[in-house]
């Protein structure tokens, strides 16, 4: 932290049980995450150590068959998952007078609004530490700071105060400190089989927000190592032969599902799964393997920071753009 300047506000990213503000937004998670538990745990991705699984066993055994995995262990030498130690016991990714210090004065797109595919959605240009501030704990005027309130696009006088997502930006190439406290993990080396002609770049996103952040159902062209840096996410995933049965918008954003996953309207989407092909809660310190064309939703249990490495790029297979049923 720089030297004779007193660190103001949280110094960490909340977990739900440590503010009100997070507990309203979790509430959801734990009432889906209780349905999971008791209708398919055997559903629940398996977990397996970083240490024990080598490249070859990741391309046999996940990569090339398409299989999701958690991977636990294979962050904690990241400078960004350093433990602060003492009573809190938190990465230093979690640490909000680090984040401030280091890129709080940076602007960066924020998403405001809960989802993509609302009409109240957009994006506003702002700075870290406003973001941080409207995020967890800001004051009545969005943490601007001027008085001048911060409103969801469309919204009016009594609207609800908005969602801020930092989402898919590339924080770590905008920030090189910020990118100087992780690793690109070796597992994206691995090319699959089934992919030939695909792209070897690795794409790294950040994604920083609140308890309650929503990304709708969709699916990447991609491999898709999200790697867990502070706080739990809940994510779902389905396989990709189910897409027509997932009712994916039509036009420009047909990798993403019309359906409203916690609130399916049967009427409107009678063939969507009652059940998810794939669960799991990542916790901090672990990655969760997504393969190409897994439609995936998550939905952040607590303030949350991950960061997603996709490679392998490639366009979708002929028979996996049948016309939807919506």
């Amino acid at each position: 932290l720089p030297r004779n300047r007193t660190p103001k506000g949280p110094r960490w990213l909340p977990r739900t049980a440590d503010a009100d503000a997070d507990a309203d937004a979790g509430a959801g998670a734990d009432g889906l995450l209780a349905g999971l538990r008791e209708t398919c745990a055997e559903r629940k991705i398996p977990c397996e150590s970083a240490a024990s699984l080598s490249l070859v066993a990741f391309k046999a055994r996940f990569l090339d068959p398409s299989a999701p995995v958690v991977i636990n262990e294979g962050m904690w030498t990241w400078d960004a998952m350093a433990r602060a130690g003492g009573t809190a016991d938190r990465p230093a990714a979690a640490d909000l007078w680090r984040l401030r210090a280091v890129c709080g004065a940076r602007t960066v797109p924020v998403e405001v609004g809960s989802s993509y595919l609302h009409e109240n959605w957009g994006t506003e240009l702002m700075t870290v530490s406003r973001f941080l501030d409207t995020m967890i704990a800001g004051p009545e005027d969005g943490g601007r700071g001027d008085g001048a309130a911060l409103e969801a696009p469309g919204g009016g006088e009594g609207a609800e105060k908005p969602v801020l997502y930092l989402a898919q930006h590339q924080l770590f190439e905008q920030i090189p400190k910020l990118r100087r406290g992780i690793v690109v993990p070796d597992l994206t080396c691995m090319m699959p089989d089934r992919a030939p002609g695909a792209t070897e770049e690795v794409q790294v996103n950040a994604w920083l927000g609140p308890a309650g952040t929503v990304s709708p159902l969709h699916r990447d062209p991609c491999e898709n190592l999200l790697s867990q840096m502070a706080g739990r996410k809940l994510v779902l995933l389905y396989r990709p032969e189910r897409r027509v049965e997932l009712y994916p918008v039509a036009g420009a954003l047909d990798n993403t599902s019309e359906v409203e996953v916690e609130a399916v309207d049967r009427a409107r989407f009678p063939d969507f799964p009652e059940k998810p092909d794939a669960w799991t809660v990542l916790d901090e310190g672990e990655m969760l393997f997504i393969p190409f064309g897994w439609w995936h939703y998550v939905r952040a249990i607590d303030a949350s920071f991950s960061v997603s490495f996709w490679w392998a790029r490639r366009g979708w297979p002929a028979d996996s753009l049948a016309p939807s049923l919506g």
